[in-house]
């Protein structure tokens, strides 16, 4: 979920953005800029490992999108960051950060679009390649790691890291506004804010199991498993706007969600418009659920209107990551990773936000992992963001102050 996380959020962060510098180390993942348009995925993997729970190497793969009658229908690799680890040694407890996630972990692997549009967040942990993230044996007591990728230059800041005080607990994504304002979903510590940079976090949300923490229209969402903490099977409000970044927060889940029949498991979620969101579902085995949702409000409750399943390879797949972008006429465009921990697929998907009918939704596969990289076929496709242009508040004030001097010497040639 991507381009609509802003609004007023993005004006009340655009002076917080101008001064969040990242700092630099010689760690520090670099690439080159990722401009409007193009396409930010996760890979882990080494393309020979098998995938267990220890943690594995990460890499950004940033792709330009090719469109047919405005649908995705394929993707060229422009640019590969791979982030900062090793395979031998210990992992820094100062500057950048190593930034691993567990081969497994499903979980894992968030990937959002900062409000203002100028960073993308993803998470995981401070350790070396083949080290644990989330047991006992866990190193740094499995210091967990916020990484922010620079659009503007391709750099991924690691710096942000906090120390878990359950060594269990896994960190499935992260979401900030600016570039300094960080909140990050866990499994057994709730959403936990935190600042670029720091060592500590502010835990939100007590124990609860979160899924994928977001920020749209400055209200703050997570989702949560079926029958986790509260009865939430679905998104859910977190608080109320402005973001928190401190105190105990309520959780309310959408009025609607989940409906009873089948069984159901959000995962990521994307906001067309305040009454519209598309919800990525990881059920793989079910053949009535799992894959994309279609979700809309009418003013009281939230209602499923579809649920598209995809079969890329002759099996029924959940999806586990989502992102997506909305033009001017309604026209949507969706990416999405399906649910399996290895040799998985990505997605790409056209709508409209007025569409009720599942037959009008164009579904493509973009990428199968097996096949698509150099060095192996045991890769793992996770979060997708999409790099969209915002307005910059900057330029709404230089307009607004040119037509009042405009107007006001036109109107004293007039005198």
């Amino acid at each position: 979920m991507t381009s609509k996380n802003y609004s007023t959020a993005l004006y009340r962060c655009a002076i917080c953005a101008s001064t969040a510098l990242l700092a630099l180390s010689s760690s520090l993942a670099t690439g080159a800029e990722i401009t409007s348009g193009q396409l930010v995925n996760i890979r882990v993997g080494d393309g020979t490992t098998v995938a267990t729970s220890f943690g594995l190497p990460v890499t950004l793969d940033v792709y330009n999108v090719t469109y047919t009658a405005g649908a995705p229908t394929s993707v060229t690799l422009a640019q590969s960051i791979p982030l900062p680890t090793s395979t031998t040694g210990t992992a820094p407890t100062s500057g950048n950060r190593y930034l691993i996630q567990g081969g497994s972990a499903g979980a894992e692997g968030g990937l959002t679009l900062s409000s203002d549009g100028k960073f993308m967040a993803l998470a995981g942990y401070n350790n070396i390649v083949g080290s644990p993230t989330t047991s006992s044996g866990a190193t740094n007591n499995s210091e967990r790691v916020v990484g922010l990728l620079s659009l503007s230059t391709g750099t991924v800041d690691t710096t942000t890291d906090f120390l878990s005080s359950s060594m269990t607990s896994g960190i499935r994504n992260a979401f900030t506004t600016d570039g300094s304002n960080i909140w990050a979903a866990t499994s057994a510590e709730g959403i936990r804010y935190m600042t670029v940079g720091s060592s500590s976090s502010t835990g939100l949300t007590g124990t609860a199991n979160e899924r994928r923490v977001y920020i749209y229209d400055d209200q703050l969402y997570t989702s949560r498993q079926v029958n986790s903490a509260g009865g939430i099977s679905g998104i859910a409000k977190v608080g109320s706007p402005p973001p928190p970044t401190s105190g105990t927060q309520t959780a309310t889940e959408l009025s609607g969600m989940p409906v009873a029949t089948p069984t159901e498991s959000a995962y990521d979620y994307f906001f067309a418009d305040a009454n519209t969101v598309y919800v990525a579902d990881d059920l793989s085995s079910p053949t009535t659920a799992g894959g994309l949702q279609k979700w809309t409000f009418n003013g009281s409750a939230w209602t499923r209107v579809f649920n598209l399943q995809v079969n890329p390879a002759g099996t029924v797949k959940g999806i586990k990551s989502l992102t997506g972008m909305v033009d001017g006429n309604g026209n949507v465009t969706l990416f999405g990773a399906t649910s399996d921990t290895t040799a998985n697929y990505l997605y790409g998907f056209r709508d409209t936000v007025a569409n009720t009918n599942i037959a009008n939704v164009v579904a493509n596969k973009l990428i199968t992992a097996s096949t698509a990289f150099n060095g192996g076929s045991l890769w793992n496709l996770r979060g997708v963001a999409l790099a969209v242009s915002l307005p910059e508040p900057t330029t709404a004030v230089l307009l607004i102050v040119g037509f009042w001097a405009s107007s006001w010497i036109t109107r004293r040639k007039r005198l």
